[in-house]
């Protein structure tokens, strides 16, 4: 007699690392990713020819959908990214998302806020500071972060 199985539920990932940089190489042979040019403010309002969002999911089981948006220090949403869908078959498997912006305008001085949502929820949020000049400390406005749903 063949006895089918339910479906298994989805285990949600954790985000295990989020990070903004430059660029980015991958080993060949080893096919570990290199970041390049890690950076946590930006020093003056500016167009940034090109830079990344890296995150890497893991200790999940399931099809999952990833978005990035970049809120403007007034908390209006200036780039969300397109949905990219990843699959992490067993607990122990990793997804690295990367996420590329070309040409953005970082138009005034202020508190950028990057959000990564999955499944169209917000997983995390992280301060961009754009400075005036490096001696300049800027008022923050934040999103509200929601704690993690328990299972």
């Amino acid at each position: 007699m063949n006895v089918q199985q339910p479906p298994r539920a989805p285990v949600l990932p954790v985000l295990q690392m989020s990070a903004l940089c430059d660029g980015l190489a991958q080993d060949p042979v080893s096919k570990k990713i290199s970041l390049i040019g890690l950076f946590d403010m930006i020093l003056q309002p500016m167009v940034m020819p090109q830079f990344f969002v890296f995150n890497h999911w893991v200790n999940g089981e399931g099809t999952f959908t990833e978005v990035v948006e970049i809120l403007a220090p007034d908390l209006t949403p200036v780039a969300p990214t397109p949905p990219q869908e990843f699959t992490l078959p067993a607990r122990t498997s990793a997804a690295n998302i990367i996420n590329g912006f070309v040409n953005f305008n970082f138009a005034v001085s202020g508190v950028y806020w990057i959000q990564v949502k999955l499944n169209g929820e917000l997983v995390l949020a992280y301060p961009l500071p754009v400075l005036q000049s490096p001696d300049v400390q800027i008022a923050v406005a934040a999103p509200t972060l929601a704690p993690p749903a328990t299972p």
